[in-house]
């Protein structure tokens, strides 16, 4: 079948004609959420095939390709998905030859539809003549964006941990806001706002951090390495924290981009934007990586939101951990009453509770994963559930086989800098224009025809329509028309959550009768105004301006950028706005003391003048109001001090998440978890280890032995040393060791000659060449002392041999045992002693044999 102007509505032939007649290169279609976007940009891409050289087909995941091209095979639009890389699924309507299907997209013969992985990260994928981006808006941080460093629990699990220990050791005033976080954003939680690091030593251990994360394998390592590719100076943005992310970025508009950066600049010579967004010139500019503004488009006659719905906002069923008993018992209520439902919940871990929950109610559930899911629904019997992890993109599920969507949670982002300024005063200083996408994304899923009627259940918390000025204009008409009907009238009207009459009205107008809506709409601007509360023009800085200022922050331009906040900071408070105007204080400190430490040189005012201005402004946020303190605190605390006490913070820290490390990559020997609280499995281990007899082996032994003690780890044939251990003594400076090691079997101790005066020397000569504080000449434990000759004490080296290498391994046990016990949450990190530092005191006399009864006071294990 070919493609025909007939298989499109009228305004949607009206839009294609609209995008070809539009003379700029960079454009973006503006349509309501169901109202076939996709269609158009297939219908404009078969218009041009003779005319172009190649044009792509950009959607967000394959599982949405797969939704393209069954559109493309509805309107007959010759288009083939091309995967990013040969490994990969080529999906229905290819040749099944990757090449073939390059070469006829590539030449014009056929659209080539990809995922945005598969084209812009693909290899060897032709860079296409027009481009054109379905749901342009969706795009996210979960892909790549424009200037952040973001990372999530889940994906890091104990890097991530330590990562937080370090940014609480740096910042002891914010300790116990961090730690109080336990819920994520969208579930209400808060978030800690955090000023850059204080010292150099830190950056460098933060940014070392981070940067290790990125060398792993797989996705999320290779997206981190291209964010810190794009922003290698993240480290000096201050930084938030929620209870599952640590984010990196400027602040402000929360604009993310998949063109720019990390991966590249918009080359194609004609690009097509779709988008449900009202406003999307800036938006999509910055999201986009487009030299010049994206031209808005759109039809000549107004396209009104497809068919009617109804919201209710079910306020009492909100549960931070869905599904509750309360929401299963709703869906099951509905399921039952009109057969099949859609349910949608924020995470994969929270769709399987409920399928399982809802197995036991004898509904049927089948979770989405493609449009097969919707056949597969189909064919169970009623009552039945799609259950569906919220996406931020638009997925085709028609009312007449969902007619009613229960929401378990709302789609949100969580980079945390908005609700840290929403906490600022309820109107917010941030706009989330993404997430009044989203929100139109949900709730325009069932309604894709004029013809279309659906109900909609929010069993979430209360809706944030106050995050910010501009996240209620970016609201559909539509949406927030329903969203005002079902919180100021229906919710009001109805007796939730028994439904008592609600069931009935909802199946009548499903039928076809508007009572149900059109009785609390006679006042329209009216019920806005009750439901906002006050006048939603509040005071908000230019958005261009506020993008700028962004963009020199993520290029490292700081210095522009903290003027520009400084403007900002005092735009706002000669507007009667002193909480913004503090917010935009602290912004100004940030990336004003970026380069030299001090806002003297750029901001022409000390630090502590504007931390001292910003906080007799008396600033409602929280979190503002700790990192502000937080700053102040670091600029009069004594330097050398604070590096001190948190150099032994970082050393303990250390030491422990070695021992984690260690002690899940160890082989079999080591103490089983039942036991490896006790002393004594370890005692076994260790005088084990310090007996091997082979120079590796036994140079290992005492590496990770060292680590685990608290020092910094261990170089290995260091200038023919076969050690070099530092760690910081207790006024902060620099103790380096040097360690030689020699193998001495126990089996064959008759046999074995003793320590000659030719290794003294040679461990000596050896740790001169990295300027070693002390020497140590370790071999293997025996049943007997070996000899070492008397040179040891003329040449300075300390001998660690026979019982003091007994008392060294038992040393190492209660070490381990103490790390296990911080590890099972028994006691305190701060309580792990640092051994590397008592042993100091050993070394710090001439070179001698070191005796094991000194060894074993160290730790008191007489």
């Amino acid at each position: 079948m070919a493609f025909s102007d007939d298989d499109l509505r009228t305004y949607q032939q009206q839009a294609v004609r609209a995008i070809a007649e539009a003379d700029e290169d960079y454009k973006s279609l503006i349509l309501p959420t169901g109202a076939g976007k996709t269609r158009v940009g297939l219908a404009y891409a078969s218009n041009i095939l003779d005319k172009k050289d190649s044009v792509a087909y950009i959607t967000q995941t394959n599982a949405h390709v797969g939704q393209v091209l069954s559109e493309s095979d509805a309107i007959g639009v010759d288009a083939v998905h091309i995967p990013g890389r040969s490994a990969e699924s080529q999906g229905d309507g290819g040749s099944g030859d990757r090449e073939i299907d390059i070469q006829d997209y590539n030449i014009g013969f056929k659209v080539g539809v990809f995922s945005y992985a598969g084209y812009f990260l693909g290899s060897e994928v032709p860079t296409a003549d027009t481009l054109i981006i379905d749901d342009a808006h969706a795009f996210t941080s979960e892909h790549v964006t424009h200037s952040a460093v973001i990372l999530h629990r889940d994906d890091w699990g104990r890097q991530y941990d330590r990562l937080i220990d370090l940014i609480k050791d740096e910042n002891p005033i914010l300790e116990s806001e961090i730690e109080s976080l336990q819920q994520p954003i969208h579930r209400g939680g808060g978030t800690v706002l955090v000023p850059p690091p204080d010292t150099t030593e830190v950056e460098q251990a933060i940014t070392s951090s981070v940067e290790s994360m990125s060398e792993a394998d797989g996705w999320e390592p290779y997206l981190l390495q291209k964010r810190l590719n794009a922003s290698p100076d993240f480290v000096n943005w201050p930084c938030v924290i929620t209870a599952n992310t640590i984010s990196w970025r400027p602040f402000i508009l929360p604009f993310q981009s998949f063109g720019r950066s990390p991966n590249r600049d918009i080359e194609e010579s004609e690009l097509v934007a779709m988008t449900s967004i009202r406003d999307p010139e800036e938006f999509l500019q910055t999201r986009l990586g487009t030299p010049e503004l994206v031209t808005k488009i759109e039809p000549p006659e107004p396209v009104d939101e497809m068919g009617s719905r109804v919201v209710v906002p079910y306020r009492d069923q909100y549960d931070r951990n869905p599904p509750s008993e309360g929401q299963i018992n709703t869906i099951n209520r509905w399921a039952d009453r009109f057969g099949s439902v859609l349910v949608s919940v924020a995470s994969h871990n929270s769709a399987q509770e409920v399928m399982k929950r809802l197995h036991k109610k004898d509904i049927n559930p089948i979770e989405y994963e493609s449009e097969i899911s919707v056949q597969e629904l189909q064919e169970q019997e009623e009552p039945r559930a799609l259950v569906l992890v919220n996406k931020p993109s638009g997925i085709d599920i028609s009312s007449s086989i969902c007619p009613v969507a229960i929401h378990l949670d709302l789609p949100h982002s969580t980079s945390g800098h908005e609700v840290v300024a929403g906490d600022i005063e309820e109107s917010g200083a941030v706009a989330e224009a993404s997430l009044a996408v989203r929100l139109s994304q949900l709730l325009g899923r069932l309604n894709r025809s004029d013809e279309d009627r659906s109900i909609h259940l929010l069993l979430a918390d209360g809706l944030p329509l106050r995050r910010g000025t501009a996240f209620v204009k970016s609201l559909d008409p539509a949406v927030l028309t329903d969203l005002l009907i079902g919180r100021r009238g229906i919710a009001q009207e109805y007796e939730l959550p028994t439904e008592t009459g609600l069931l009935d009205d909802a199946e009548a107008f499903l039928n076809g009768d508007d009572s149900l809506r059109s009785s609390y709409i006679t006042d329209p601007e009216q019920l806005r105004k009750l439901f906002l509360g006050s006048d939603v023009e509040g005071f908000s800085p230019g958005t261009i301006q506020q993008v700028e200022a962004n963009l020199f922050a993520a290029r490292g331009n700081f210095t522009r950028a903290a003027k520009q906040f400084e403007r900002f900071s005092q735009n706002a408070e000669e507007q009667g706005y002193p909480d913004h105007s503090s917010f935009y204080d602290f912004q100004s400190i940030v990336y004003g003391s970026a380069d030299t430490g001090s806002t003297s040189g750029t901001l022409n005012r000390s630090t502590d003048a504007i931390v001292d201005a910003a906080l007799d402004r008396n600033p409602q946020s929280g979190a503002l109001v700790a990192a502000l303190r937080q700053i102040q605190s670091s600029e009069e605390t004594d330097t050398q001090q604070a590096r001190i006490e948190m150099r032994v913070k970082q050393q303990k820290r250390q030491a422990f998440y070695c021992f984690t490390r260690w002690y899940d990559e160890a082989d079999g020997n080591v103490p089983d978890r039942d036991h490896y609280t006790s002393v004594d499995p370890w005692k076994e281990y260790w005088r084990s280890r310090f007996a091997k007899a082979e120079h590796s082996e036994l140079t290992s032994a005492y590496s990770e032995a060292f680590e685990l003690l608290g020092t910094d780890t261990p170089q290995r044939e260091k200038q023919d040393n076969d050690l070099r251990i530092r760690w910081e003594t207790e006024n902060g400076e620099e103790f380096i060791l040097a360690v030689e090691i020699k193998g001495w079997n126990p089996d064959t101790v008759d046999s074995e000659p003793d320590l000659k005066s030719d290794n003294i020397r040679q461990a000596r000569t050896n740790a001169r060449k990295i300027d070693a504080d002390a020497a140590l000449l370790a071999s293997s434990r025996s049943g007997r002392t070996r000899d070492v000759p008397g040179s040891a004490e003329t040449y300075g080296v300390h001998c660690l041999n026979g019982d003091a290498s007994v008392a060294f391994a038992d040393m190492m046990a209660e070490q381990c045992a103490i790390l296990a016990t911080v590890e099972q949450n028994q006691i305190d990190r701060n309580q792990v002693p640092l051994c590397a530092r008592r042993i100091q005191k050993l070394l710090e006399s001439d070179g001698r044999i070191l005796d094991g009864q000194e060894i074993r006071a160290l730790i008191d294990l007489e």
